[in-house]
Formats: structure tokens, sequence, C-alpha cells
């Protein structure tokens, strides 16, 4: 996003509402940046979650004095609807509102995973303060960005305030050679462990759908990709942990499938869009392919036995592992990021209708 308005020639600065074991963008990207304000969000406290707003909202205001502008803008961005609260007093001719998933669907969503009565009542509440919330944020941008066809159906997107801006790849998973080459059996999950959604998922995976690939291919190989996920590797059941990698196109391409056994979450899994760019078979619960173009290299599985004869399948036939990921990379040929961002652009720039901006500010949340 940074690259794509620094490339349209426009200055940015981001606010960045972020946990303590959150780390900054990378040198290169804070390198683009005029300003960049991190604001470092405390522990949830229990009174955060007597507050009418939803509590990553409420940090969020807690901080609006913080975060108020120096300088006024021709665009400021929100990436979620909980950092909505941080543009409340940005100056700006218009103001974007980027919905990623629904809020209140994620999390029914993570209630229905979750057994303990105390946090299940927590998330049922915020799914309900998220559906009086978002709609109000809905109602104070100018503009209204969602990353699926899904989601702006089901979000209200047949008023024209709402548009169309999809999740997307690199053009390096789209340069990542078909097929596999050194004959190892690599199944990959990419995603770090910071977040709940993929530590559920993964733990999901490893303990009821692993042992059932592993014993119809005895050299399969998983690697978990992305921070946090030390303690779920284990030399003995063949899981390994890979961390944060520089070149994640080059790792995805190693692997023979990609799995996304996500059990909640909304909005649209960059990361199978990813996978599919880099022409590799993926396996995948319903979630995980919420507003991804179908595709015959995209399996959708609703068991754990289902899930693990999809990977075994891919694994041992490598002929047709290598047609299924023809099929996807086709099926995502136009969602390369560079040409989303054109369009992107473009609304911007008819959305200020006074010429093209010259600074954008960007609110991004955890």
């Amino acid at each position: 996003m940074v690259r794509a308005y620094r490339s349209a020639g426009w200055s940015v600065d981001v606010l960045h509402a972020r946990h303590e074991n959150e780390s900054q963008p990378d040198d290169e990207t804070m390198a683009l940046l005029h300003e960049y304000v991190p604001l470092t969000l405390r522990k949830l406290r229990p009174r955060d979650h007597l507050s009418p707003l939803p509590p990553l909202a409420r940090l969020v205001q807690s901080h609006v004095p913080v975060l108020n502008a120096s300088r006024s803008y021709d665009a400021a961005q929100a990436e979620s609807s909980a950092i909505w609260p941080a543009l409340a007093d940005v100056p700006a001719r218009a103001k974007i509102l980027v919905l990623h998933d629904d809020d209140t669907r994620r999390y029914l969503r993570i209630a229905r995973q979750v057994r303990d009565p105390r946090r299940k009542s927590v998330r049922l509440a915020a799914a309900l303060k998220y559906r009086r919330f978002q709609p109000q944020a809905i109602r104070e941008a100018d503009r209204v960005w969602c990353v699926s066809a899904a989601e702006l159906e089901r979000l209200g997107g047949t008023s024209g305030k709402f548009v169309l801006v999809p999740n997307g790849a690199t053009a390096d998973f789209f340069d990542v050679p078909v097929g596999t080459s050194d004959g190892r059996r690599i199944v990959t999950f990419v995603g770090p462990a910071t977040y709940d959604a993929n530590r559920r998922a993964v733990d999901h995976f490893v303990r009821d759908i692993w042992p059932l690939v592993r014993e119809r291919v005895r050299d399969a190989e998983l690697r978990l990709v992305g921070k946090g996920w030390e303690e779920t590797a284990h030399p003995t059941t063949a899981v390994s942990d890979r961390g944060w990698v520089e070149d994640l196109p080059a790792e995805v391409g190693q692997s023979d499938v990609v799995v996304a056994p996500l059990l909640d979450g909304g909005g649209t899994k960059i990361k199978v869009i990813e996978a599919m760019a880099a022409a590799r078979p993926v396996v995948a619960t319903s979630v995980a392919v919420e507003g991804i173009p179908a595709s015959s290299g995209l399996r959708v599985a609703g068991d754990a036995g289902g899930f693990a004869k999809d990977v075994a399948r891919f694994l041992s036939d490598s002929n047709l592992a290598r047609e299924a990921g023809q099929a996807n990379r086709s099926a995502v040929a136009g969602l390369e990021w560079s040409e989303i961002w054109r369009r992107a652009i473009a609304d911007i720039e008819r959305l200020t209708s006074s010429g093209r901006p010259d600074a954008v500010r960007s609110g991004r949340s955890c």
C-alpha cells in the first residue's frame, strides 16, 4: 500500500496502533514514509469491556488526542473499523474505511470456537458491539473499500459509497515456477502464531488432520511459516518451525501443497491468494476460501478425514499437483497488487475530485 501511494507521487504518514509484541514495518517501508507514529496499545482490562464501543476501538479512541494531525490531508484511510475513531479529528478532504472483513461475523465465529463460558460471553458481547459500531463507521466514511465481493454484498455494497478493492498477491508470487523438483513431500502453512485464529487452525490441523496425512504419506513434512511456532514444531511428528522468512514466494515455492485449516475469522485470506498465485494446490476450510475465486486446484474440505485425503492426493501425484497449481494461478490472474492499487488510486482521485491528492494518512490497527 505504502509503495503504491509513493509510486503515485504521494506523501504518506502511517499511524500504527499495535500490540506490545508487534514490530514496526520493515526498513524499506519505513524509508518511504514521511512520518511514522507508533501507538503501542496496552493489554485489555476488564473495564474496557464495559464500554459500548468494541474493546479495540475503545483503546484506539483513548489515543485519539495523540493522533491529531499536525497537517491536513487529501485522504485519510482506516484499515479497519476498530481504527476508525483515530480519524475523527484528522482534517482530510476524504476519509476511507477499509473493511477486510465483517467484524460482527468474525467475532461470532470466534465465540463458537471458545469453550470457556466467560470468554465466550466476552466474544459475543464484542460481536454485538460491532453490530452497532460498524454501521456507524460506514455512515461516517466518504468511501468504504471491501476486499471481496462477498463482503461487499454482506455489508450493503449496493450504495455508491462502496467499492471493491480486493486482496491480492505481489508479482513475485506469480513468478514462482510451477511444480517442485527436489522430491520431498512438503506441506506449508503460512501465518503468525500471534494471531489466535492461526493458532487454533494449526492446533486442529496438527492434532486431527496431520496424523491422517502421515498414515498415507509417511515422508510428508509440515512447515509452519511465521513467527511464534516454536512450541508447536516437533521433529518426531515431522513438523518444523520456519519462523519469519525474508523471501516468502520462494518458501511457498518449495511446497507441494499449502493448507489453510482456519476455523474462524473473516475477510479474504491473503495467504490463500498468494499460494494460488504461486501455482500451488491449496486445501482449505470453507472459512478460509470466502471471497476467493473458485478453482479446481482449491479443495474445500469439511472434515478432518476429507482434508487429509486431499492433502495426501496432492503429495502423492505430482501431475495432479502441477495441474491444480496452474489452475489456481489462472483463477487469481487478475489479483496482482500493482493492478489492484492502480484502480484504488484512481478511486481516491475521483473521490477528492479537485485534482490528484498529494498526501495520504493511513491508520492501521494490529
